[in-house]
C-alpha cells in the first residue's frame, strides 16, 4: 500500500501565502505596537511615566530601585537604590517616594542618591503616594483608611483626608493641585479639597476594591479602575458616572487619560493593556505582549506612546502608528488579498478531497477485480 498526501503541494502553497497575508492584514490593523522592551528591574514594576520632554522613562520597582532610561535607545541611564519600595517619582523636583514595612515614607534626592526626610504620622503601613503637578507636595496612602498632604520641601504634614471605611490604595491631585482623587479598598473614589481636607464627592458605582484613581488633564474628568474588571470615567463636578469601560478578563490595576484626554490607557493583571475612546467609550487597542500582569501604564507628554510595566520584570514602549493615507491603501489591498487566498485555499482543499476519493474508488475497484 503506499503513502498519498492529503494535500496537494498546490494547496500547501495557498496555505503559507493565505497565513503570510492574514499576518499582514493584522499588523496593519494593529495600530499599537512594541518598540522597546526595558530589562533590569529584579522584581515588578509598580510605576511608570516619561519624562516631561517625552525623552526618558522613570520607572520603580520592588526590587528598591527607581531607574531611568534613555525611552529612544532603551538604555538604563541611572539606578537609586532604596532601602524600601519605591511608589511614586517627581519628575519636576528628581524626587523618589518610597515606601516600606515601617509606618513612615521616605523621600529621596535621585541626583544625590540620598534619603531627604522620612514622613511620619501614618498609623499603619503606606500604601502608594504621588506628587503634585509641581512637585511642592506629595500626598501619601495607607492602610489605615485616611490619606496625608505633605509639604514636599520639609516632609511636614499639611492635612488628613478621612472618610474611607478601609484602605486607601491610590491618590492624585488633580492639574491645578487644589484638589485630591483617592480610590479605596471599600470600593469608593472621593474627592477632597487639597487645602481643608474637605470630601467634596464619593465616587461609588464600582463592586469592589478600588486600585486606580487620576484627573484628566482638565481636572472636569476623574478616572477610577478597580478589581470588578472595569475602569469607569466620572464627572468630578458632579460625581456623576458617565461611562463605564467593560473588556479586561481580571483586574483592572492601572489607569490613565492622554494629554489631550481622548484617549485612556489601562493596565490588568490578565496580563494586556488596552486603550480606550473616552468620547465612545469603546476599547480601541489590546496592547499584547507582557507574560504577567500589567501593573502600571502610562501616556507619553505627545500622546503617541505608552510605556507599560509589569509583574514580568520587564517595561516595555508602545508607539501607535501615523495615519498616513498609503496606510489605508496597504489595508485594503491586505485584506483583498486575504480574501482572496481564503476562497482559493477552500478551492484547493476541495478540488485534493474529490482526487483522493477518485484515487480511493479506482484503487477498490481493481481490488474487487482481482478477486473475481
Amino acid at each position: 500500500m503506499t503513502w498519498r498526501p492529503r494535500f496537494s503541494l498546490r494547496t500547501l502553497v495557498v496555505f503559507l501565502l493565505l497565513v503570510t497575508s492574514g499576518v499582514g492584514l493584522w499588523w496593519h490593523w494593529e495600530a499599537w505596537y512594541c518598540v522597546r522592551v526595558l530589562e533590569g528591574h529584579g522584581s515588578l514594576v509598580n510605576s511608570t511615566t516619561f519624562s516631561s520632554d517625552g525623552r526618558g522613562v522613570l520607572t520603580t520597582s520592588y526590587d528598591k530601585t527607581a531607574r531611568a532610561w534613555d525611552a529612544t535607545t532603551g538604555k538604563c541611564l541611572r539606578v537609586l537604590e532604596a532601602r524600601s519600595c519605591p511608589v511614586a517619582i517627581s519628575v519636576n523636583r528628581a524626587r523618589v517616594l518610597t515606601k516600606g514595612r515601617e509606618k513612615t515614607a521616605r523621600v529621596w534626592d535621585t541626583a544625590r542618591r540620598e534619603c531627604l526626610y522620612a514622613l511620619k504620622g501614618h498609623v499603619d503601613r503606606p500604601y502608594s503616594g504621588a506628587f503634585s503637578p509641581d512637585g511642592s507636595r506629595i500626598v501619601t496612602t495607607s492602610y489605615d483608611r485616611t490619606a496625608r498632604i505633605w509639604d514636599a520641601t520639609t516632609g511636614k504634614c499639611l492635612g488628613m483626608l478621612k472618610g474611607h471605611q478601609d484602605a486607601v490604595s491610590s491618590a492624585a491631585f488633580s492639574p491645578d493641585g487644589g484638589r485630591v482623587v483617592t480610590a479605596s479598598y471599600d470600593g469608593t473614589a472621593g474627592i477632597w479639597d487639597a487645602m481643608t481636607g474637605e470630601r467634596l464627592r464619593v465616587l461609588d458605582g464600582h463592586r469592589g476594591w478600588l486600585i486606580s484613581a487620576a484627573f484628566r488633564s482638565d481636572g472636569k474628568r476623574v478616572l477610577t479602575a478597580g478589581y470588578d474588571r472595569t475602569a469607569r470615567i466620572w464627572d468630578a463636578r458632579t460625581g456623576e458616572c458617565l461611562r463605564v469601560l467593560k473588556g479586561h478578563e481580571d483586574a483592572v490595576s492601572s489607569a490613565a487619560f492622554s494629554p489631550d484626554g481622548g484617549r485612556i490607557v489601562t493596565g490588568s493583571a490578565d496580563g494586556t493593556g488596552r486603550v480606550w475612546d473616552v468620547a465612545a467609550g469603546e476599547q480601541l487597542y489590546v496592547l499584547r505582549a507582557h507574560s504577567y500582569a500589567v501593573i502600571a501604564a502610562a501616556f507619553s507628554p505627545d500622546g503617541v506612546r505608552v510605556v507599560t510595566g509589569s509583574q514580568d520584570r520587564t517595561v516595555r514602549i508602545w508607539r501607535r502608528r501615523r495615519p498616513e493615507w498609503w496606510w489605508g491603501v496597504f489595508y485594503l489591498w491586505e485584506f483583498w488579498l486575504t480574501v482572496l487566498f481564503a476562497g482559493v485555499f477552500v478551492w484547493s482543499v476541495w478540488r485534493d478531497r474529490r482526487a483522493l476519493a477518485a484515487t480511493a474508488g479506482d484503487g477498490e475497484l481493481k481490488r474487487g477485480d482481482v478477486d473475481r
